[in-house]
């Protein structure tokens, strides 16, 4: 079963690449979805930061840094059986882009709720 997971999200990852026609090409769109979607992160965690007070602030901003050594570690975690493979910074990068949109959702969250108020 083991195999089989991993493999399974491999293979979904690629067929996500199809029109790509190198592991490279592949590598560097995983790459260029990663950066659109930290790009969308910063943009919901600026607006939200900027609704706050000086202490929210400070505690958003510590937990902002501690969930980005989260996710580094978390990825890390999740592709060391692909590392010193050509597909690693494809898993890598999509790793990156599955939590960073995730956590997005979250900061929208609690944008929406603050703007209800």
């Amino acid at each position: 079963m083991k195999i089989i997971i991993p493999t399974l999200f491999i293979l979904l990852l690629t067929s996500a690449f199809a029109h790509c026609q190198t592991q490279a090409e592949m590598n560097i769109q995983a790459s260029n979805t990663y950066k659109k979607a930290d790009k969308e992160l910063n943009k919901i965690y600026t607006a939200l930061f900027n609704k706050l007070d000086v202490s929210e602030k400070k505690a958003l901003a510590a937990a902002e840094k501690a969930w980005i050594t989260f996710r580094d570690f978390e990825c890390k975690f999740e592709c060391m059986e692909n590392e010193g493979g050509s597909i690693y910074p494809l898993v890598y990068s999509s790793c990156l882009t599955n939590m960073t949109e995730k956590r997005t959702a979250e900061l929208k969250e609690v944008l929406k709720e603050m703007e209800g108020k």
